[in-house]
């Protein structure tokens, strides 16, 4: 029976002794969106695609990201490469963009292979010099290449039919501060769902947690895996910045990587952020600076600029709105309540806001 050496692209040289070393490891079936590593993973072994589209992304501060180069057929990974020979640690972060195929090479045997076999020794750096020409590349494209001309060709590739339709704003907040359309709102508003971010609702972190790594562990092939009750406890204490997706990612990589079938707490500590708690001041503090700092930190981390004005009017404007419908409209109570002149808050509500017969 043909192993799956034959069928995967620039190993057609390989010796008969690596070839029988190879054709014993089993491929793997992956779905699209399935993550590989993340930043600050070590590399557990070499990954040979045999059909689809792994991607692999580099995440800024800010948040932004940036595709370094995607793995098909025939290439490698760099960043692998570079973990399992010098002991780097992942800076990017791995995603397939399509269902896969591919067979994952343990370290240990990857090392022996590199050692013994000079054909596949051949492939491996010959794939990674094609990999540093590609990367070259994309740091030419992002050094000289004008921001206008790479988001033409981002809008490009998103548009359907010829349009684009996309945002992160909240376009509720826009129309009152008008700077958006009331009436474009009401004709893209047809379906709105609200869920709150995971780490408002922990409670349901196990059970989403078990139906995430029964999902994960049926698609790779595997057995049935489960969380020891110790495990699930530490997820149920993460903050989950990456909200659910962050959660399901985690599932799959120790679906694939947890030796045995209970995932222990030792098999968490590379997947879950070692970012401190707060400090003791802001675990004290009022419930709208603690929504304050989750809004400020998401907005930064989409990129967001010029937050600050943004904030500030919108602080003064829920401060007079509420300030007014506990003074049932009478603004020189209100300016009193909120420590104003009434010129000021008339000022800063315009002729037509809030107005009431005479106060």
């Amino acid at each position: 029976m043909t192993g799956w050496v034959g069928q995967a692209r620039g190993l057609g040289a390989l010796d008969a002794e690596a070839r029988a070393a190879l054709d014993r490891l089993a491929p793997m079936a992956l779905p699209r969106g399935a993550p590989l590593f993340h930043p600050g993973d070590t590399a557990k072994g070499f990954v040979i695609v045999l059909a689809g589209r792994v991607e692999v992304f580099l995440t800024g501060s800010s948040g932004r990201d940036i595709l370094l180069y995607a793995v098909e057929p025939g290439g490698t990974c760099i960043q692998t490469t570079l973990g399992l020979l010098g002991g780097e640690e992942y800076s990017g972060e791995a995603v397939t963009a399509s269902e896969c195929r591919l067979v994952l090479i343990p370290k240990g045997e990857f090392l022996t292979l590199m050692d013994r076999s000079a054909p596949f020794r051949a492939f491996v750096f010959s794939a990674f010099a094609q990999r540093m020409q590609g990367m070259m590349h994309v740091l030419e494209r992002v050094a000289f290449q004008r921001v206008e001309s790479r988001l033409a060709a981002a809008l490009l590739d998103r548009a359907d039919a010829g349009r684009v339709a996309a945002t992160h704003q909240d376009l509720e907040r826009r129309v009152a501060e008008g700077k958006f359309r009331a009436d474009l709102l009401h004709r893209l508003d047809v379906v709105r769902l609200r869920l709150p971010p995971l780490r408002d609702r922990l409670e349901d972190v196990p059970l989403l947690a078990k139906r995430f790594l029964a999902q994960a562990s049926a698609q790779l092939g595997g057995a049935p895996k489960r969380f020891e009750p110790s495990a699930l406890e530490r997820l149920k204490r993460h903050e989950w910045h990456g909200n659910v997706r962050e959660l399901e990612n985690l599932c799959w990589r120790v679906a694939a990587l947890a030796p045995g079938d209970t995932v222990r707490m030792v098999d968490l500590q590379d997947s879950l952020s070692k970012r401190p708690p707060p400090p003791a001041d802001e675990q004290d503090s009022p419930g709208w600076e603690r929504a304050l700092a989750h809004w400020a930190e998401h907005a930064l981390a989409r990129g967001e600029d010029e937050i600050y004005p943004e904030a500030l009017a919108r602080f003064e404007q829920i401060l007079m709105q509420e300030a007014l419908r506990a003074t049932e409209g009478h603004r020189q109570l209100a300016a009193k309540r909120l420590g104003l002149g009434r010129n000021t808050l008339t000022r800063k509500l315009g002729p037509s806001r809030h107005r009431r017969s005479s106060g």
